[in-house]
């Protein structure tokens, strides 16, 4: 199975499972601390499951 991800706005990315769009979602919903739109994954398992959740 392929994902993608692309960033369609300043803070909202689209998803792609095998070329068909399935959902978008606001990065500062799953980063809700980002400042200046960096993100810093200081915990990639906590990080990996916050944009798993996204929806």
């Amino acid at each position: 199975m392929e994902i993608f991800l692309e960033k369609t706005t300043k803070n909202e990315v689209s998803v792609a499972c095998e070329g068909v769009f399935s959902h978008h979602f606001l990065l500062s919903e799953c980063f809700p601390d980002i400042e200046n739109q960096q993100v810093v994954l200081k915990d990639p398992v906590k990080t990996g499951k916050r944009l798993f959740a996204a929806s």
